[in-house]
């Protein structure tokens, strides 16, 4: 029963969540097109709460875990990783003109500065 129960979690939990919010296409392709450009954006998000924040960010990459898309990023403000569900965006736009850019070492991590800072923060 043990090894049944084992094997149902392990193919449930593979299997994306068809009920799972769809992003914007335009946010979406917004937030790769930033990407590809390394480019800061602000972004306008809300979470759990409804309540909606603007934060400025440089973001690093676009993923897809259990049908869920993500941004990964540089939070400004807060001076740290941060992970966003694209879903709960609700605008992409070009920061505030006159904003000083940070030191080119802060502004995109090398790849294996991203997965330890990532890993304890985000659900993936």
């Amino acid at each position: 029963m043990g090894r049944q129960a084992a094997a149902l979690r392990a193919y449930i939990s593979a299997t994306p969540d068809r009920r799972v919010a769809r992003p914007a296409p335009a946010t979406t392709s917004a937030l790769v097109a930033a990407v590809a450009d390394r480019r800061r954006v602000l972004v306008t998000h809300s979470g759990e709460s409804d309540e909606e924040r603007d934060a400025e960010v440089n973001p690093w990459a676009v993923i897809v875990r259990y049908g869920r898309w993500y941004l990964l990023c540089h939070a400004h403000r807060a001076d740290a990783i941060r992970t966003y569900r694209i879903d709960w965006i609700q605008a992409v736009r070009a920061p505030r003109a006159g904003r000083r850019p940070l030191r080119p070492g802060r502004q995109h991590p090398k790849p294996h500065d991203v997965r330890p800072g990532v890993a304890g923060r985000c659900p993936l």
